[in-house]
């Protein structure tokens, strides 16, 4: 897609543009005045049909319940090991001179990148702005780098 003139256009640089929410990532490129979403995934929501996953065990006080791991230490292990794949998958095959993070969990994003990657982040925005049209992430980079 073709970048609006109003917007930075990325003209002598290849920035990757690494969007996260806690369960999705979109990955997009830009450069030349064109962005392209060059890979995403979603981790999809774990589905309990009755009493499946809940383990009961009494106690002095009753009956205790709930499972050794909770869901939400699921999805992000689950979340880890997918986006540690699928960025150094993108970054060989994409070589961006620059890396913008867009992520509410913008610490642990950054643990996760590639060493020789993170020499190359230019930017950090802590937004969600996954399932977002490329023009709305464009109007917050340049609203950052106006500041």
């Amino acid at each position: 897609m073709k970048i609006a003139q109003q917007f930075p256009q990325f003209k002598k640089e290849r920035a990757l543009l690494i969007l996260t929410g806690t369960q999705e990532a979109e990955f997009y490129l830009a450069g030349d005045g064109l962005i392209e979403k060059v890979e995403m995934f979603r981790i999809p929501r774990i589905r309990y049909s009755g009493n499946e996953g809940l383990a009961v065990r009494p106690g002095k006080t009753g009956v205790t319940g709930g499972s050794s791991k909770s869901t939400k230490e699921q999805y992000q292990q689950e979340f880890t090991a997918k986006f540690k794949t699928t960025v150094k998958q993108v970054i060989n095959r994409t070589i961006p001179t620059q890396i913008t993070i867009i992520s509410p969990i913008m610490g642990e994003i950054e643990q996760i990148l590639p060493i020789a990657s993170k020499k190359s982040v230019t930017m950090r925005l802590k937004k969600n702005l996954c399932e977002r049209h490329p023009e709305e992430i464009l109007g917050h980079i340049q609203k950052a780098l106006g500041k």
